[in-house]
């Protein structure tokens, strides 16, 4: 990866931060896209981009284009694990904003890279939900299943011209996206949050959480030149949650 420019997508959050770490360890220049306010130590190489938003992602390439930094791969780490409810009662509007981070974004960037560039590999971070639905997960689990397809599509439509599009579908992984998700899905269910967890760890025949960096790892390595005959792949890092 050295001297490579990567795009992280959502590199301010856990995995998204990762990410960045490893490909920086491995000497890629990284940009990072996000909504939030960076640290210090990441002001200079962060960019207000808000994925779901046409506009902002396609005004971002330009910019990009134009000073000649097009990345040699992007990495989609944007996502939201929110809107956990009973299936009758998820609402058109939740069903909507979960699609619009976790999918849309994955398909406007994707999009506004190919657009503009062939000569790139693609990484989207999915989950093994779009694999294997838990209750509760309907506009999750769907949000990630759509981020898969489309994966497989552009490896398909674009290998022809080189390029490599991958997903990486983790388990439950340690942090505070999903400490906020338990704790939803403990008053939905109406019980403690360690229930909710101890009941999704026996779930898992390793019977540990997924770390930010198990996923950062596979990440890099597939946005790399050694992954290069790979492609059209979901890769589980799961701790066995799906076979």
């Amino acid at each position: 990866m050295q001297n490579k420019r990567i795009l992280v997508t959502g590199g301010l959050g856990g995995i998204g931060r990762a990410i960045v770490e490893v490909a920086h360890e491995q000497g890629a220049q990284v940009a990072i896209w996000d909504i939030a306010e960076p640290p210090s130590e990441l002001r200079d190489v962060t960019i207000r981009v808000d994925a779901s938003e046409e506009a902002s992602v396609e005004a971002a390439f330009d910019d990009m284009a134009m000073q000649g930094a097009l990345p040699h791969a992007l990495i989609n780490a944007v996502g939201v694990f929110t809107a956990l409810l009973p299936f009758e009662a998820l609402s058109a509007e939740d069903f909507q904003k979960v699609m619009n981070t976790n999918a849309l974004s994955y398909f406007l960037t994707c999009r506004g890279l190919l657009r503009r560039t062939k000569d790139a590999a693609i990484v989207n971070v999915s989950s093994a939900l779009g694999k294997r639905p838990i209750p509760l997960s309907t506009a999750y689990s769907a949000s990630k299943a759509a981020i898969d397809s489309i994966t497989r599509s552009i490896a398909l439509e674009y290998a022809a011209h080189g390029v490599r599009a991958n997903a990486v579908t983790p388990g439950p992984v340690g942090g505070a996206l999903l400490d906020n998700a338990l704790a939803e899905a403990s008053s939905v269910v109406g019980c403690q949050p360690d229930d909710v967890q101890a009941q999704m760890l026996s779930l898992l025949p390793q019977g540990k959480l997924v770390t930010a960096r198990d996923v950062a790892e596979l990440s890099v390595f597939l946005a790399s030149d050694k992954a290069g005959a790979i492609t059209g792949q979901a890769f589980n890092v799961c701790c066995g949650y799906y076979m």
